[in-house]
């Protein structure tokens, strides 16, 4: 994902508090979370993200806080992809 020019900074404060909620009970349908700041162009986020269902992910996209990313006009050439894990079934987290 590709922050505008300028607005990086910005969108990193809003990730560091998407990350503690995913982590969280706030959002129990998260099963891993974790974005990372490009080094070399701090313009670019990439991002890991598992979820139990679509559900789940559907959920956490409609927050309030991620909707302002959208609103605040501070990402750009944002795709996601779902992928299919590699071996095994992923697991849910603990209820």
């Amino acid at each position: 994902m590709y922050a505008y020019p300028g607005k990086g900074d910005a969108l990193a404060q809003i990730y560091a508090q998407t990350s503690r909620r995913a982590l969280s009970d706030e959002e129990p349908g998260t099963v891993y979370y974790a974005i990372c700041r490009d080094r070399e162009d701090p313009l670019i986020f990439h991002f890991f993200e598992q979820y139990r269902d679509k559900a789940a992910f559907d959920t956490h996209n409609d927050q309030p806080i991620i909707e302002s990313i959208f609103k605040d006009n501070l990402m750009k050439d944002c795709k996601a992809v779902f992928g299919k894990p590699l071996y095994g079934t992923p697991t849910p987290p603990a209820s």
